[in-house]
Formats: structure tokens, C-alpha cells, sequence
């Protein structure tokens, strides 16, 4: 797994993992013990760290793409797999249950809140990761696409295709200025 991918679901697997344990106990009890304001803050850190990284990789891949289907194909790359999350997750639930006064804990259910967190997060990031293409790539377009658009629609609307051409080649073919 390269390490994009590994720092990716390390720190995403903290979320997934405290919302695994939420949905296994509910609030029958607190998170983590006595770690549970650390864990929290370290949540928040690893997702903004998680946006900020995407934000930026968004911004740095936008620069030489055309099309935002083009920038969230290789912002994909980016993502964590689904096994990733899960195992992160799974390992981020063990740490928390560490922490924790001793408590049956039903493995089954955990493991199956696990898999669905971690499901549910990776189609999230999926359709977050197009949102912040199409956001990056209008932020380096905005000031050319209306023109564009508008020149292409009275091109293609006016003029058909051949007489375009032609057009456009007359534009070098005329005889070269005067001289006086």
C-alpha cells in the first residue's frame, strides 16, 4: 500500500472507528476512558488534516486538467480502499477498547459496524472527492468559461462546421498589406 493510501486510512479510521463504537454501545458509555477528550481531538485533527491534504492534492492536479471527471480520477489515487478503512478502523476500535473499563464486547457486531462505516465512508469520499474537483477546477476556470462557452454556442449555432474552417483559414490567406 503506497504511503498516500496508508496515512489516508490511518487517519480516517479514527472517525470510522469512534462512529463504529457508537454504533455497537450507543452512549452506554464514554469513549476511550480516560483518553476520551485526547481521541477526540486527535479526530478532529485527522480530518482536517485528511480535507486539507485532498484540498491541496484538488488544487495542485487542477492546474493540467480540463474536466473534473479527469481530477477526480486522479484524485482517487488519494483514497484509502475500503479494506484499508476497515482495517484501520478495526485497529483504532481495539486501541479504544484498551482504554476502556472491562465490558462485554459483542465482536460480531462491532466488526459488521466496522465493514458499514467503512463502506459508507469510502462512497462518501468518493462523491465529497467529485464535489472538490468540480469546486477546484471551476476556482482555476472561472474567469475563461463563460466567454468560451458563449463564443463556442454562436460558432456552433451560426456558422456550420465546414464554413467555420474555411473562415478560419481565410484569415491567413489574404495578400500582405500595402506598403505607401
Amino acid at each position: 500500500m503506497p504511503t498516500r493510501k496508508f496515512l489516508g486510512a490511518l487517519c480516517l479510521g479514527l472517525p470510522a472507528a469512534m462512529a463504529a463504537h457508537f454504533l455497537t454501545f450507543g452512549g452506554a458509555h464514554t469513549l476511550g476512558g480516560a483518553a476520551h477528550l485526547f481521541l477526540m481531538d486527535a479526530m478532529v485533527v485527522a480530518v482536517c488534516a485528511s480535507i486539507l491534504a485532498l484540498c491541496a492534492g484538488a488544487l495542485y492536479l487542477a492546474a493540467g486538467a480540463r474536466e473534473g471527471s479527469i481530477l477526480a480520477a486522479r484524485l482517487e489515487r488519494f483514497l484509502p480502499s475500503v479494506l484499508a478503512l476497515a482495517l484501520s478502523a478495526a485497529g483504532w476500535f481495539a486501541l479504544i477498547e484498551q482504554g476502556e473499563s472491562a465490558h462485554a464486547t459483542p465482536i460480531a457486531v462491532a466488526a459488521l459496524a466496522i465493514l458499514c462505516i467503512a463502506v459508507l465512508l469510502r462512497v462518501a469520499l468518493g462523491w465529497g472527492l467529485r464535489l472538490l474537483a468540480a469546486a477546484a477546477l471551476c476556482l482555476f476556470t472561472l474567469q475563461f468559461t463563460a466567454l468560451e462557452r458563449e463564443r463556442f454556442d454562436s460558432l456552433s449555432t451560426v456558422i456550420p462546421a465546414r464554413k467555420r474552417a474555411q473562415l478560419a483559414l481565410s484569415r491567413y490567406c489574404r495578400p500582405p498589406p500595402r506598403l505607401p
